[in-house]
């Protein structure tokens, strides 16, 4: 069976498997998060674009499931993408299960193709539930 390829390369098959890991991390936040609301509230967003020679993903606001088309379309563009990334996250007032599976699921995608990640700005409490998924090492702390 011939699968079409994406421009990395990659076939459709490694990026259904990357959204799939992605969507059990969020189930298990679901049902192991204490602080996280599953109330969206105010308002985020999530942008891609160029940095030079690298692309440039920056969340802004409340990262919450209201985000999910965005986070979508960028997770989309990235993987097929052969630029290093990074993950701006400076302006972040508020993230959710949905939020980190997001950030989980870009790590995914550049880990396939073996490039850097770059975690600017992230809040404390982002740290620390990436450590505690066993996830930061997937990413260089700016």
């Amino acid at each position: 069976m011939n699968t079409p390829k994406t421009g990395r390369g990659h076939d459709r098959v490694a990026v259904t498997e990357t959204t799939r890991t992605a969507a059990s991390l969020e189930t298990q936040l679901l049902h192991t998060s204490s602080t996280a609301s599953a109330t969206p509230s105010g308002s985020g967003s999530i942008t891609l674009s160029d940095e030079g020679q690298a692309r440039l993903v920056r969340l802004s606001g409340d990262i919450n499931v209201t985000l999910r088309e965005q986070a979508s379309a960028v997770l989309l563009q990235v993987a097929m993408s052969t630029y290093p990334l990074i993950i701006e996250m400076q302006d972040v007032t508020g993230i959710d299960e949905t939020g980190i599976a997001f950030v989980y699921q870009l790590a995914a995608v550049e880990d396939e193709g073996h490039q850097p990640i770059i975690l600017r700005g992230a809040p404390t409490t982002v740290l620390a539930t990436l450590g505690d998924l066993g996830i930061i090492d997937k990413f260089v702390i700016a």
